[in-house]
């Protein structure tokens, strides 16, 4: 879970840092540039998504705080819009190790990589898949990348020359810097925050907690003569202090290349091959009802540099379920103390395999839990405690964990 967590959080604040650098260099090519890269920009997702019959992109990205690499993550995502297939292949280095990572999808099935496990890829029917669908969509067809592209036109609106558009042996190239002192200051807020608080805890947490702000930005795109960016690459420096008021420095680097235009190919996964398994989809259409009515459990295991150990175990006793009502109890019990809640939820009308409950903790708050069947046959309860809610849903900052029934 700790790796996946890790994963995200790089994902999340890769994409802002990227979206912050082309910002940046939006912000720069203002002069007779902007619109140029700003229609460049657009050209590349439409031909990525609509003409293309096949492509791969190359994402790389560096984490450096003090100068010691903190982490750096390479992918690599191939496309093949014709036979509707996508394949990605990861390699993530932090202190910790190496971690390779895989996914492939088409319209029968999608599969994922648990390297740990004797059959590490995993299969699943792809039953989410729309089939009329593309497997890449153009996002500025969608009416809120309109909306931001109004906003960045406003907010670049007052800076002129901070970049050089070069054209050469048939190519367009955008290149510019830009120090604190000339980053927007609504950009620079933004894209701190993005920084500070997308980043994974473990990576930034104490370093940064204090005067954090964008000190330099740096960036260069190169638009090919079809008018697609076939590469960006782009550097952010950020500066904060810890709690005690010592300052540090956080780079990110980033690079996108567009590579293999119409000739990249993806072979079909082969079910067959011995390091590969199905297992069961989560399927919509998996609901609680009364057969749920039963006893969950599952260990709590601590993990160790050598071993895994189990101190404690949780169990979920569901006693009743009728009339759109479950009653239950929850006992965690870890390493000689145990703490027991009463659960009472009502099943989502609009998605009847979770379950939204209230209990009581040691300290007779009363908290929220989601309940959730997730798949489908396998008499297996999800659950997440202290949930918050939202308008439109829930979020949690605890692990969601599966119990098993016993029979």
């Amino acid at each position: 879970m700790k790796n996946k967590k890790l994963a995200m959080g790089l994902c999340t604040a890769g994409i802002g840092a990227v979206l912050l650098v082309t910002s940046a260099l939006a912000d720069m090519a203002l002069g007779s540039g902007y619109q140029k890269l700003k229609d460049a920009v657009k050209e590349t997702a439409s031909a990525t998504a609509e003409r293309y019959e096949s492509f791969s992109a190359i994402a790389n990205m560096e984490v450096r705080i003090d100068e010691t690499l903190i982490v750096s993550m390479s992918a690599k995502e191939k496309y093949d819009n014709q036979n509707h297939r996508k394949e990605t292949i990861t390699t993530t280095m932090d202190p910790t190790g190496t971690k390779e990572g895989y996914t492939y999808e088409d319209d029968n099935v999608r599969v994922f990589y648990e390297p740990a496990d004797e059959k590490p890829y995993k299969v699943m029917q792809n039953v989410y898949r729309d089939k009329d669908r593309p497997m890449l969509t153009n996002p500025f067809e969608d009416e809120y990348a309109k909306d931001a592209e109004r906003i960045v036109d406003a907010a670049v609106g007052n800076l002129q020359d901070l970049i050089m558009v070069e054209e050469t042996d048939g190519k367009r190239i955008y290149a510019g810097e830009m120090t604190d002192a000339e980053i927007p200051a609504l950009i620079n807020a933004v894209g701190s925050v993005v920084a500070k608080y997308s980043m994974p805890s473990n990576i930034c947490a104490q370093e940064f907690v204090q005067d954090v702000y964008i000190a330099n930005v740096d960036g260069k795109a190169v638009e090919n003569g079809e008018g697609i960016l076939e590469s960006m690459v782009g550097h952010v420096t950020i500066m904060g202090k810890d709690d005690v008021g010592n300052a540090h420095t956080m780079q990110i680097g980033m690079s996108i290349q567009i590579e293999e235009v119409n000739t990249t190919e993806i072979e079909p996964f082969d079910e067959t091959r011995a390091d590969a398994e199905r297992i069961q989809t989560y399927r919509a259409e998996a609901e609680i009802n009364e057969k749920y009515v039963g006893t969950y459990t599952s260990n709590i295991v601590r993990e160790t540099e050598d071993q895994f150990e189990k101190v404690g175990e949780r169990t979920l006793t569901i006693t009743a379920i009728k009339d759109g009502l479950v009653i239950g109890t929850y006992t965690e019990t870890k390493e000689g103390e145990s703490q027991s809640y009463t659960v009472r939820g009502e099943i989502s009308e609009e998605t009847p395999r979770q379950v939204k409950a209230t209990y009581k903790d040691e300290n007779g708050e009363e908290k929220y839990m989601m309940m959730d069947c997730l798949t489908s046959g396998t008499a297996e309860i999800y659950i997440s405690l202290d949930i918050t809610l939202l308008e439109d849903g829930w979020t949690s900052k605890n692990d969601s964990f599966s119990l098993q029934r016993v029979f």
